[in-house]
């Protein structure tokens, strides 16, 4: 019985800090994804994931990506200072047509 009581309070570890692996399934990931949907992923609870979803918004103040968060959603975007470079690097003055990244910019850059 001590036994099954041990194994039950002793998370397994995490390969990376949870920050990292964060990092990961939101590079991946084709859209926003629940918050929640990422603690049941990494087997922790929802304020370790939302401190590290924090920790992540710090280190990205100074670098060219977000964590953009709305309601129970979250995802890696492109920050809105790079979108008249993003812009260019995408010939959108060139081609006339948005590139679904370049929609992304845009939607950053005017809200």
């Amino acid at each position: 019985m001590v036994g099954d009581q041990e194994q039950q309070s002793d998370p397994r570890p995490l390969p990376l800090p949870a920050s990292a692996l964060l990092e990961s399934l939101l590079f991946v990931a084709d859209e926003a994804v629940p918050v929640d949907r990422l603690a049941t992923i990494l087997e922790i609870d929802l304020p370790e994931v939302e401190g590290a979803l924090v920790e992540l918004q710090q280190e990205y103040q100074a670098r060219g990506l977000r964590i953009q968060q709305k309601r129970q959603r979250v995802q890696i975007v492109t920050a809105p200072e790079a979108s008249p470079y993003i812009q260019r690097f995408l010939g959108l003055e060139l081609t006339g047509r948005l590139s679904p990244a370049a929609l992304e910019a845009l939607a950053r850059e005017s809200s």
